[in-house]
């Protein structure tokens, strides 16, 4: 779905790099390719993903971006489902000035649908929890 919609938002060729995860299977990248080509073709758009690696995270700056959003938006949502969490004094220091930065009081929020930037919660269930807010973001930075 996140390929889908940034393939119809920037409506142009897409080549995906996908971290490198212990569980992988054989073409894993490739059926990622089709599946969203497939999808790009039912609604009517072209198919514009022309191709998906995987990589290690640990040697692309790009996917170590990824993972510390992901990690932060993780742990800020588990503090927000679990009162009075702590973490490590890395990530306590570090949620509020990323949210900060989103022109937010804390990680928990989602921002589905933006047209830049997007925090979705998984399961659906979970979307709007504690609440679906807008990002702010500060002068310095461009979302």
């Amino acid at each position: 779905m996140l390929l889908k919609g940034t393939a119809q938002q920037l409506k142009s060729n897409l080549t995906v790099l996908i971290d490198q995860k212990c569980d992988k299977y054989k073409k894993n990248d490739e059926v990622v390719g089709i599946i969203a080509n497939n999808m790009l073709a039912q609604i009517g758009q072209e198919r514009t993903i022309e191709g998906v690696s995987m990589n290690d995270s640990k040697q692309h700056f790009g996917l170590q971006v990824v993972d510390i959003l992901t990690g932060a938006v993780n742990a800020g949502y588990l503090k927000f489902l679990t009162p009075g969490l702590t973490l490590s004094k890395a990530k306590e220091m570090a949620l509020p000035k990323m949210a900060d930065l989103l022109g937010w009081d804390g990680i928990k929020y989602d921002t589905y649908p933006n047209e830049s930037f997007n925090i979705w919660h998984f399961p659906r269930e979970n979307r709007a929890r504690p609440a679906t807010k807008p990002v702010k973001s500060k002068d310095t930075i461009q979302l």
